[in-house]
């Protein structure tokens, strides 16, 4: 059962872009400040931070100046990343509020003012105001789901809607029945308690491999059940780690090679310690021996994966 951690959808920025926080609120999600979270966000994709007030940069260069007390979905960091000359505002509680801003660096100081509410969008010259929607498409590509993006304010009000809205947006738009309706309730305590214990996703993702080689091994004793037992709670980390990786902005290649890899492989080292159970007292099923069910099951999993890399790459 293949879950996945998502590190691809990365943001179209420019080489050497530049951005700046202007300010943050004291209200944590998952652990994190809104500010920690956006300069998380923008780390992972390569964009320079400043400081305000940190220096000039080259009058050719663009800057993205963000609020520091606001959540914002990566499909608007995306869209602003390439919509240059504009003022992102959005409708909170009823009225109009300045979100962000991607403005010439001379005008930065003049955008984190308009964040703040102290000088009107006119006083930045050749900037036009947009809309979320005129900014971000609603198709999440690396989750396959469509809804609606969002910027919106980190309060103590909200504090228990955002992380919901975090967690729940680390779901794919199709999974199976047991990801979909099963898991999620005690993954996100779980997720919530590795967050308290400042775990990262990738002990999670160890631990999940340590009950790869526990659920083999009772396999090949034939101790069916309790290896069962051991593949569920296998699978269960397997979708932790993901959602873990993705609320507290923590995805790295090497963790998506090490979920994906796990993944991948252990499906038929299960089948041969299952067999290698089995042989112990060898059974005949419908007629065809153990061993040659044994290479049907393994060519069938192969099959199925080619259709899968197939499916994915056209």
């Amino acid at each position: 059962m293949m879950r996945c951690r998502i590190a691809a959808n990365r943001i179209a920025f420019v080489d050497n872009m530049h951005a700046e926080v202007v300010g943050d609120s004291p209200v944590r999600l998952w652990g994190l400040t809104p500010a920690e979270r956006i300069e998380r966000q923008l780390r992972a994709e390569g964009v320079v931070l400043r400081r305000e007030g940190s220096g000039t940069l080259p009058a050719n260069e663009t800057l993205l100046v963000l609020r520091g007390d606001c959540l914002y979905d990566g499909r608007v960091l995306r869209g602003l990343a390439k919509a240059r000359g504009v003022l992102l505002e959005g409708d909170v509680d009823g009225r109009r509020m300045p979100l962000a801003a991607h403005v010439a660096a001379a005008q930065a100081s003049a955008a984190a003012d308009w964040l703040r509410g102290s000088v009107p969008p006119g006083s930045l010259v050749d900037s036009a105001v947009v809309s979320i929607e005129q900014v971000a498409k609603g198709y999440e590509m690396g989750l396959k789901k469509l809804d609606r993006p969002f910027v919106l304010p980190v309060t103590d009000e909200r504090r228990a809607m955002l992380e919901q809205l975090t967690f729940s947006g680390a779901y794919k738009g199709v999974t199976d029945l047991v990801t979909k309706w099963l898991w999620p309730v005690p993954a996100q305590w779980v997720t919530r308690a590795c967050v308290r214990m400042r775990m990262t996703p990738n002990q999670v993702t160890a631990a999940s491999l340590v009950l790869v080689f526990v659920a083999g091994v009772l396999f090949a004793r034939g101790e069916y059940a309790w290896g069962l037992l051991a593949g569920w709670i296998m699978t269960f980390l397997d979708t932790v780690d993901g959602k873990l990786a993705r609320v507290t902005v923590t995805s790295t290649k090497l963790g998506n090679i090490f979920d994906h890899g796990i993944d991948l492989v252990h499906p038929p080292f299960w089948y041969i310690a299952w067999g290698i159970g089995l042989a112990l007292d060898p059974p005949v099923i419908a007629g065809v021996a153990l061993s040659t069910v044994f290479w049907i099951i393994l060519a069938g999993y192969i099959g199925g994966r080619l259709c899968e890399g197939a499916f994915q790459l056209w």
